[in-house]
């Protein structure tokens, strides 16, 4: 077995800030030709719930660990797995039956397979030689991205401030004081008790910040964007239209038989050929402008191997940095900037992910030369034909 102890763990959290350079178009439902953003509702500033644009958690969790980070794996340790086995590390996997829980194969599969003790999956019957269904708990939560705006300050300034522009630090600071200052008042007021407190006019707080805030921030509907394109139809094309059936002499036959359907049936009755339906349309589509920013909260409880494949999957990801749909259209290009806090207190600047070039702390650096020089030792377990590795990849 590999010289590596899956339960030597600690607990990190990563703030990532993303920073868009390009549209971006994360759709939650479609009415009619146009496509709406997904939203969340947050509490804002004034104890309002309001609509805020929000890229789940779900989706960078998949996009960039799932996608990216097994991805990766299995290129560097040159392994093909089964259809089974691909659908457990990239899609999750599916529960087919009642449930066991096998605490060897859990540990086999922490141990051997680091990237789904981090992501997780549902193991169905039969894969890694094991009858039972089972799940095996990912260690990696991924909280939805929110759109740094007005109606989300108050969320993420009690989060991480510093993914907030530094001068509204302060106003914000003065709000979520005051808020709390009327809780405590509460509270002393239901155990009877009576304290002498500077009193704080949330109110005017409000009507002096929130248009600084306004202006600063932006509210939600000020970062939209509204795109709407053309699709013409082809056939109605003219200098394409000499590419249909019909519009040259046919070719002689083994020439062009292969995009030509032949009529196995020639005494049948001739029907008059109906009209082709136009597929010529307009569509419309909201997007996040250019220029915002998203938090997002991630937390793990990871190996320093495992923290080493989170590295690995961001700097695959960092390959082709797009993030929700469209990106053929010119949508989803970003930044993305983590920082780090541990339980001991160290913390820090992660790492940063451009279009041009990546940047590694010394931790993330570290962490991601342990992954790799685990996945070398991985590669000579591989080539001894007696170990169960290849057995259980395989499933």
């Amino acid at each position: 077995m590999l010289n590596y102890n899956p339960h030597d763990r600690h607990n990190i959290k990563l703030h990532l800030q993303i920073t868009l350079l390009q549209p971006m178009s994360h759709i939650s439902e479609s009415v009619g030709n146009q496509t709406n953003l997904r939203t969340m509702k947050v509490t804002d500033l004034e104890g309002n719930p309001s609509e805020v644009f929000t890229l789940s958690g779900n989706s960078l969790r998949n996009r960039i660990l799932r996608r990216c980070g097994i991805d990766s794996f299995l290129s560097q340790i040159g392994v093909q797995v089964s259809p089974t086995m691909h659908h457990a590390l990239f899609c999750g996997g599916a529960i087919d039956g009642g449930t066991g829980n096998d605490l060897d194969l859990d540990k086999k599969i922490r141990q051997l397979l680091p990237c789904l003790s981090v992501l997780g999956t549902a193991k169905p019957k039969g894969l890694f030689g094991v009858s039972d269904a089972q799940m095996v708990h990912g260690r990696i939560a991924v909280g939805d991205a929110y759109l740094v705006c007005v109606e989300s300050a108050e969320y993420i300034y009690r989060q991480f401030p510093p993914a907030l522009p530094l001068d509204v630090i302060s106003a914000l600071e003065q709000i979520v004081d005051g808020k709390q200052l009327q809780h405590s008042q509460r509270v002393n007021q239901w155990l009877g008790i009576d304290t002498k407190v500077n009193q704080y006019d949330l109110k005017a707080l409000l009507d002096e910040w929130l248009p600084f805030l306004g202006d600063r921030l932006r509210y939600y509907s000020d970062w939209l964007t509204y795109n709407q394109k053309t699709r013409r139809d082809s056939l109605h094309d003219p200098n394409f239209a000499k590419h249909l059936i019909g519009a040259n002499p046919q070719p002689k036959i083994g020439q062009g038989d292969l995009f030509v359907i032949a009529d196995e049936s020639p005494k049948a009755d001739k029907k008059k050929p109906e009209k082709e339906k136009s597929q010529q349309m307009i569509m419309g589509n909201w997007l996040l402008q250019t220029g915002a920013t998203l938090y997002s909260y991630w937390s793990a409880n990871v190996t320093r191997i495992e923290e080493g494949f989170i590295a690995d999957a961001l700097l695959k990801f960092a390959e082709l940095p797009y993030l929700g749909g469209q990106s053929g259209t010119g949508c989803g290009l970003c930044s993305m900037q983590f920082w780090f806090e541990t339980a001991d207190g160290d913390r820090g600047e992660f790492m940063t992910i451009t279009p041009h070039a990546q940047k590694l702390s010394d931790r993330a650096s570290e962490s991601h030369a342990r992954y790799k020089q685990y996945l070398e030792e991985y590669k000579g377990f591989l080539a001894d034909s007696k170990s169960d590795i290849r057995s259980l990849l395989n499933g």
